[in-house]
Protein backbone atom coordinates (compact mmCIF):
# COMPACT_ATOMS: atom_id res chain seq x y z
CA UNK A 1 0.00 0.00 0.00
CA UNK A 2 1.63 3.00 -0.98
CA UNK A 3 1.67 6.56 1.08
CA UNK A 4 -1.42 8.39 -0.68
CA UNK A 5 -3.19 5.04 -0.29
CA UNK A 6 -2.69 4.67 3.06
CA UNK A 7 -3.40 8.40 3.91
CA UNK A 8 -6.74 7.99 1.92
CA UNK A 9 -7.62 5.20 4.30
CA UNK A 10 -6.84 6.85 6.86
CA UNK A 11 -9.08 9.65 6.21
CA UNK A 12 -11.94 7.62 5.06
CA UNK A 13 -11.75 6.00 8.78
CA UNK A 14 -11.62 9.13 10.43
CA UNK A 15 -14.67 10.16 8.34
CA UNK A 16 -17.03 6.95 8.85
CA UNK A 17 -15.64 7.45 12.81
CA UNK A 18 -17.43 10.65 13.20
CA UNK A 19 -20.23 9.93 11.47
CA UNK A 20 -20.82 6.88 13.69
CA UNK A 21 -20.15 8.85 17.06
CA UNK A 22 -22.53 12.35 15.59
CA UNK A 23 -25.51 9.26 15.04
CA UNK A 24 -24.77 6.71 18.38
CA UNK A 25 -23.19 9.48 20.65
CA UNK A 26 -26.24 9.31 23.08
CA UNK A 27 -26.40 5.78 22.53
CA UNK A 28 -23.00 5.78 24.16
CA UNK A 29 -24.22 8.08 26.88
CA UNK A 30 -26.87 5.69 27.80
CA UNK A 31 -24.78 2.61 27.52
CA UNK A 32 -21.99 3.81 29.77
CA UNK A 33 -24.84 5.65 32.29
CA UNK A 34 -27.23 2.67 32.39
CA UNK A 35 -24.21 0.20 32.33
CA UNK A 36 -25.23 -3.43 33.86
CA UNK A 37 -28.75 -2.05 33.67
CA UNK A 38 -30.06 -4.67 30.32
CA UNK A 39 -33.73 -4.15 30.71
CA UNK A 40 -33.68 0.01 30.46
CA UNK A 41 -31.02 -0.51 27.40
CA UNK A 42 -33.59 -3.06 25.71
CA UNK A 43 -36.56 -0.28 26.26
CA UNK A 44 -34.41 2.13 24.84
CA UNK A 45 -33.56 0.23 22.05
CA UNK A 46 -37.13 -0.92 21.23
CA UNK A 47 -38.45 2.44 21.44
CA UNK A 48 -35.53 3.77 19.37
CA UNK A 49 -36.26 1.39 16.46
CA UNK A 50 -39.90 1.94 16.55
CA UNK A 51 -39.61 5.66 16.05
CA UNK A 52 -36.99 5.16 13.34
CA UNK A 53 -40.14 2.64 11.43
CA UNK A 54 -43.10 4.43 12.12
CA UNK A 55 -41.94 8.10 13.37
CA UNK A 56 -42.25 9.72 15.98
CA UNK A 57 -45.85 10.74 16.42
CA UNK A 58 -46.70 6.91 15.89
CA UNK A 59 -44.06 5.88 18.11
CA UNK A 60 -45.36 7.38 20.96
CA UNK A 61 -49.08 6.66 20.51
CA UNK A 62 -48.27 3.00 20.40
CA UNK A 63 -45.88 3.84 23.76
CA UNK A 64 -48.89 5.43 25.44
CA UNK A 65 -51.16 2.80 24.49
CA UNK A 66 -48.88 0.22 26.08
CA UNK A 67 -47.92 1.94 28.85
CA UNK A 68 -51.70 2.86 30.34
CA UNK A 69 -52.61 -0.56 31.46
CA UNK A 70 -49.76 -0.39 33.58
CA UNK A 71 -51.26 -0.29 36.72
CA UNK A 72 -48.48 1.59 39.03
CA UNK A 73 -49.46 5.21 38.14
CA UNK A 74 -45.62 6.17 39.31
CA UNK A 75 -44.54 3.35 36.94
CA UNK A 76 -45.88 4.74 34.18
CA UNK A 77 -44.44 7.79 34.58
CA UNK A 78 -40.77 7.12 34.90
CA UNK A 79 -41.74 4.19 31.76
CA UNK A 80 -42.25 7.69 30.16
CA UNK A 81 -38.54 8.38 31.08
CA UNK A 82 -37.44 6.01 28.66
CA UNK A 83 -39.37 6.98 25.97
CA UNK A 84 -37.93 11.06 26.42
CA UNK A 85 -34.23 9.28 26.46
CA UNK A 86 -35.36 7.15 22.75
CA UNK A 87 -37.01 10.20 21.44
CA UNK A 88 -34.02 12.27 21.64
CA UNK A 89 -31.68 10.14 20.26
CA UNK A 90 -33.87 9.54 17.29
CA UNK A 91 -34.92 13.43 16.57
CA UNK A 92 -32.51 15.69 18.45
CA UNK A 93 -33.98 19.07 20.33
CA UNK A 94 -37.08 18.92 17.56
CA UNK A 95 -38.63 16.29 19.62
CA UNK A 96 -39.69 18.06 21.93
CA UNK A 97 -42.73 18.72 20.29
CA UNK A 98 -43.92 15.18 20.48
CA UNK A 99 -44.09 14.91 23.99
CA UNK A 100 -47.12 16.15 26.26
CA UNK A 101 -48.99 15.28 29.45
CA UNK A 102 -49.15 11.89 29.37
CA UNK A 103 -47.57 9.96 32.66
CA UNK A 104 -47.22 13.45 34.11
CA UNK A 105 -44.97 14.50 31.65
CA UNK A 106 -42.65 12.11 32.41
CA UNK A 107 -41.48 11.99 28.76
CA UNK A 108 -40.40 15.99 29.04
CA UNK A 109 -38.78 15.21 32.29
CA UNK A 110 -36.16 12.96 30.51
CA UNK A 111 -36.12 14.53 27.15
CA UNK A 112 -34.96 17.97 28.82
CA UNK A 113 -33.31 16.64 30.98
CA UNK A 114 -31.38 14.96 28.05
CA UNK A 115 -31.44 17.61 25.66
CA UNK A 116 -29.10 19.03 28.23
CA UNK A 117 -26.87 16.35 29.58
CA UNK A 118 -25.67 16.66 25.43
CA UNK A 119 -25.54 19.74 24.64
CA UNK A 120 -24.54 21.70 27.96
CA UNK A 121 -25.29 24.83 29.58
CA UNK A 122 -25.61 26.92 26.16
CA UNK A 123 -28.64 25.68 25.21
CA UNK A 124 -30.57 26.36 28.53
CA UNK A 125 -32.06 29.94 26.64
CA UNK A 126 -33.28 28.15 24.06
CA UNK A 127 -34.81 25.50 25.84
CA UNK A 128 -36.59 28.12 28.44
CA UNK A 129 -37.65 30.10 25.33
CA UNK A 130 -39.81 26.78 23.54
CA UNK A 131 -41.29 26.18 27.67
CA UNK A 132 -42.73 29.43 27.49
CA UNK A 133 -43.74 29.35 23.66
CA UNK A 134 -45.80 25.91 24.54
CA UNK A 135 -46.63 26.49 28.17
CA UNK A 136 -46.89 30.21 28.53
CA UNK A 137 -45.17 32.25 31.49
CA UNK A 138 -46.21 30.30 34.08
CA UNK A 139 -44.83 26.95 32.96
CA UNK A 140 -43.15 24.89 35.59
CA UNK A 141 -43.19 22.01 33.36
CA UNK A 142 -40.68 22.33 31.01
CA UNK A 143 -38.41 23.96 33.96
CA UNK A 144 -39.09 21.01 36.43
CA UNK A 145 -36.63 19.18 33.12
CA UNK A 146 -34.30 21.91 32.63
CA UNK A 147 -33.61 21.29 36.48
CA UNK A 148 -33.26 17.74 36.44
CA UNK A 149 -30.70 18.22 33.44
CA UNK A 150 -28.71 21.09 35.19
CA UNK A 151 -27.80 18.35 37.60
CA UNK A 152 -27.20 15.55 35.30
CA UNK A 153 -25.11 17.79 33.52
CA UNK A 154 -22.85 19.48 36.36
CA UNK A 155 -22.71 16.63 38.90
CA UNK A 156 -24.43 15.24 41.74
CA UNK A 157 -22.03 16.69 44.68
CA UNK A 158 -22.91 20.26 47.08
CA UNK A 159 -21.23 22.58 44.82
CA UNK A 160 -22.60 21.60 41.53
CA UNK A 161 -26.09 21.77 43.35
CA UNK A 162 -25.76 25.41 44.27
CA UNK A 163 -24.19 25.99 40.11
CA UNK A 164 -27.46 24.42 39.20
CA UNK A 165 -29.68 26.37 41.59
CA UNK A 166 -27.85 29.05 40.48
CA UNK A 167 -28.18 29.00 36.48
CA UNK A 168 -32.43 28.75 37.81
CA UNK A 169 -32.01 32.02 38.49
CA UNK A 170 -31.25 33.07 35.25
CA UNK A 171 -34.10 31.42 33.75
CA UNK A 172 -37.68 33.13 33.95
CA UNK A 173 -38.71 30.38 36.89
CA UNK A 174 -41.02 31.97 38.80
CA UNK A 175 -42.47 29.37 41.57
CA UNK A 176 -41.17 29.03 44.83
CA UNK A 177 -41.25 25.48 45.09
CA UNK A 178 -42.11 24.03 41.74
CA UNK A 179 -40.35 24.08 38.02
CA UNK A 180 -36.44 24.37 38.12
CA UNK A 181 -35.26 24.48 40.97
CA UNK A 182 -37.49 21.70 42.25
CA UNK A 183 -36.42 19.69 39.46
CA UNK A 184 -32.81 20.38 40.35
CA UNK A 185 -33.32 19.03 44.49
CA UNK A 186 -35.44 16.01 42.38
CA UNK A 187 -32.71 15.38 40.43
CA UNK A 188 -29.73 15.41 43.05
CA UNK A 189 -31.44 13.52 45.96
CA UNK A 190 -33.43 10.64 42.90
CA UNK A 191 -30.34 10.84 40.43
CA UNK A 192 -32.93 10.15 37.65
CA UNK A 193 -30.81 10.58 34.52
CA UNK A 194 -28.37 8.05 36.29
CA UNK A 195 -31.22 5.47 36.82
CA UNK A 196 -34.56 6.63 34.65
CA UNK A 197 -36.59 3.40 36.31
CA UNK A 198 -37.43 5.29 39.22
CA UNK A 199 -35.75 3.00 41.44
CA UNK A 200 -34.18 4.78 43.98
CA UNK A 201 -31.12 2.33 43.70
CA UNK A 202 -28.85 5.69 41.88
CA UNK A 203 -30.30 7.96 44.46
CA UNK A 204 -28.58 9.93 47.44
CA UNK A 205 -27.42 7.97 50.50
CA UNK A 206 -27.67 9.60 54.17
CA UNK A 207 -24.69 7.71 55.63
CA UNK A 208 -23.78 9.58 58.74
CA UNK A 209 -25.02 12.77 57.11
CA UNK A 210 -27.62 15.17 58.82
CA UNK A 211 -31.13 14.37 56.91
CA UNK A 212 -32.16 17.93 56.64
CA UNK A 213 -29.67 18.81 54.11
CA UNK A 214 -28.86 19.85 52.00
CA UNK A 215 -32.03 22.38 52.78
CA UNK A 216 -29.96 23.26 56.52
CA UNK A 217 -27.28 25.03 55.10
CA UNK A 218 -28.65 26.52 51.67
CA UNK A 219 -29.25 30.17 51.11
CA UNK A 220 -33.05 30.89 52.00
CA UNK A 221 -34.15 31.66 49.10
CA UNK A 222 -33.66 28.18 48.26
CA UNK A 223 -35.87 26.29 51.21
CA UNK A 224 -39.10 26.48 49.55
CA UNK A 225 -38.07 24.42 46.67
CA UNK A 226 -35.88 22.16 49.10
CA UNK A 227 -38.39 21.43 51.64
CA UNK A 228 -40.93 20.53 48.96
CA UNK A 229 -38.69 17.83 47.44
CA UNK A 230 -37.13 16.83 50.84
CA UNK A 231 -40.13 14.40 51.94
CA UNK A 232 -39.61 12.36 48.66
CA UNK A 233 -35.96 11.44 49.37
CA UNK A 234 -37.12 10.55 53.38
CA UNK A 235 -39.60 8.46 52.37
CA UNK A 236 -36.77 6.42 50.63
CA UNK A 237 -33.92 6.54 53.03
CA UNK A 238 -36.06 6.23 55.79
CA UNK A 239 -38.11 2.68 54.24
CA UNK A 240 -41.79 4.78 54.19
CA UNK A 241 -41.86 5.27 58.20
CA UNK A 242 -44.14 8.13 57.56
CA UNK A 243 -44.11 9.37 61.29
CA UNK A 244 -40.43 9.87 60.69
CA UNK A 245 -40.61 11.55 57.59
CA UNK A 246 -43.80 13.96 59.58
CA UNK A 247 -41.31 14.59 62.29
CA UNK A 248 -38.45 15.69 59.89
CA UNK A 249 -40.71 18.15 58.14
CA UNK A 250 -41.68 19.66 61.44
CA UNK A 251 -38.28 20.51 61.94
CA UNK A 252 -37.65 22.51 59.19
CA UNK A 253 -36.95 26.36 60.14
CA UNK A 254 -39.65 28.00 59.81
CA UNK A 255 -43.57 26.49 60.20
CA UNK A 256 -43.82 28.32 56.85
CA UNK A 257 -41.58 25.62 55.46
CA UNK A 258 -43.10 22.75 57.47
CA UNK A 259 -46.37 22.99 55.76
CA UNK A 260 -44.75 23.30 52.69
CA UNK A 261 -42.61 19.74 53.51
CA UNK A 262 -46.30 18.42 54.68
CA UNK A 263 -48.33 19.29 51.87
CA UNK A 264 -45.75 18.15 49.40
CA UNK A 265 -45.28 14.54 51.09
CA UNK A 266 -49.54 14.22 51.26
CA UNK A 267 -49.76 14.86 47.52
CA UNK A 268 -47.46 12.63 46.62
CA UNK A 269 -49.14 9.91 48.41
CA UNK A 270 -51.98 9.95 45.66
CA UNK A 271 -49.64 8.09 43.25
CA UNK A 272 -47.75 5.95 46.03
CA UNK A 273 -50.55 4.31 46.93
CA UNK A 274 -51.90 4.03 43.37
CA UNK A 275 -54.99 6.24 45.03
CA UNK A 276 -56.26 3.14 47.51
CA UNK A 277 -57.50 5.87 50.18
CA UNK A 278 -57.34 3.29 52.66
CA UNK A 279 -52.94 3.42 52.33
CA UNK A 280 -53.25 7.20 52.00
CA UNK A 281 -55.17 7.44 55.34
CA UNK A 282 -53.16 5.19 57.12
CA UNK A 283 -49.71 7.19 55.54
CA UNK A 284 -51.60 10.66 56.80
CA UNK A 285 -52.85 9.16 60.70
CA UNK A 286 -48.84 8.27 61.05
CA UNK A 287 -47.79 12.68 60.99
CA UNK A 288 -46.78 13.88 64.36
CA UNK A 289 -49.91 15.98 65.17
CA UNK A 290 -53.44 16.15 64.52
CA UNK A 291 -53.48 19.27 62.39
CA UNK A 292 -50.60 17.72 59.93
CA UNK A 293 -52.70 14.60 59.82
CA UNK A 294 -55.50 16.84 58.36
CA UNK A 295 -53.06 18.77 55.94
CA UNK A 296 -51.79 15.73 54.60
CA UNK A 297 -55.18 14.63 53.89
CA UNK A 298 -56.52 17.75 52.62
CA UNK A 299 -53.30 17.97 50.38
CA UNK A 300 -53.60 13.87 49.17
CA UNK A 301 -56.85 15.03 48.13
CA UNK A 302 -55.96 17.15 45.60
CA UNK A 303 -53.42 15.29 43.05
CA UNK A 304 -56.75 12.61 42.70
CA UNK A 305 -57.74 12.93 38.79
CA UNK A 306 -61.45 13.70 37.81
CA UNK A 307 -61.84 10.00 37.09
CA UNK A 308 -61.28 9.11 40.41
CA UNK A 309 -63.75 11.40 42.13
CA UNK A 310 -65.64 8.61 44.40
CA UNK A 311 -61.99 7.36 45.70
CA UNK A 312 -61.65 11.30 46.36
CA UNK A 313 -64.75 11.80 47.96
CA UNK A 314 -64.15 8.51 50.74
CA UNK A 315 -60.83 10.19 51.69
CA UNK A 316 -62.23 13.99 51.72
CA UNK A 317 -64.82 11.75 54.30
CA UNK A 318 -61.89 11.39 56.32
CA UNK A 319 -61.53 15.03 57.37
CA UNK A 320 -63.21 17.23 60.12
CA UNK A 321 -66.88 17.98 58.27
CA UNK A 322 -66.04 21.85 58.17
CA UNK A 323 -63.61 20.77 55.31
CA UNK A 324 -65.62 18.04 53.56
CA UNK A 325 -67.66 19.89 51.25
CA UNK A 326 -64.64 22.05 50.11
CA UNK A 327 -62.41 18.75 49.85
CA UNK A 328 -65.32 17.16 47.24
CA UNK A 329 -64.90 19.63 45.06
Amino acid sequence: MNYDTKVAVIVMLLILGGLFWFFHKNVTIHQARLSGNDSLLTEIKKWSGVITERGAEQAYLEFKSETAGIPDLGQQHYIAHVFGIALYDKQGFSGISVCDEAFNFGCYHSFIGEVITDQGLAVIPELDSVCKQKFGEGDMICEHGIGHGLVGYLGYDRENLLKALAVCDTISDINEIGGCKNGVFMEYNRQTLVDPSGSMDSGRRLGDSDPQEPCRSLPEKYLPACYNEQPHWWKNVFQRDFHKVGELCRQAPTSKLGDICIRSLGYSLGVNFNYDFSGIITACNAMPNQADRILCKAEAATSFPATLSQKKLQLCRDLPGSMQEGCAH
